[in-house]
């Protein structure tokens, strides 16, 4: 219960003012919250594990343990710092949407470069590999 949280956090933090909260949310806009009631360490749901298979979706098409574990390296690199960036939009409904479509087309490039292959390579081995399973 999203509501229950903030609850719970405001309670806490009127009760033990110096206490340090560690809070689960549900998602980024329930980060959001809950660093507006004062909890500072916040891990989303569903992150960890989405970015595990993620991982292992990239090893089972074909890339290798390195590059794929890299990749999940590069996206949390990058998912936090859009977090915070996006955090300061909170509330600005318009800005928040700008500054998501933003982020959004940049993610692509920044895997690319950093990982040090293109759009047009990936696609290539993707359908080889498709064809080797297939074949």
């Amino acid at each position: 219960d999203r509501e229950k949280a903030l609850e719970v956090a405001d309670e806490a933090r009127r009760n033990f003012p110096r206490l340090r909260i560690l809070a689960r949310a549900y998602d980024r806009l329930h980060v959001y919250e809950l660093h507006r009631h004062g909890v500072t360490d916040v891990e989303r749901e569903t992150f960890e594990g989405g970015l595990r298979l993620g991982v292992k979706t990239l090893m089972t098409l074909g890339l290798d343990e390195t590059n794929a574990e890299r990749a999940g390296r590069i996206f949390r690199r990058h998912d936090e710092a859009q977090l915070a960036e996006m955090e300061r939009h909170f509330g600005d409904s318009e800005a928040y949407r700008k500054a998501a479509i933003n982020y959004s087309g940049m993610l692509g490039d920044v895997m690319a470069r950093d990982l040090g292959f293109n759009a047009a390579e990936q696609l290539e081995a993707a359908w080889a590999l498709e064809e080797e399973w297939s074949g």
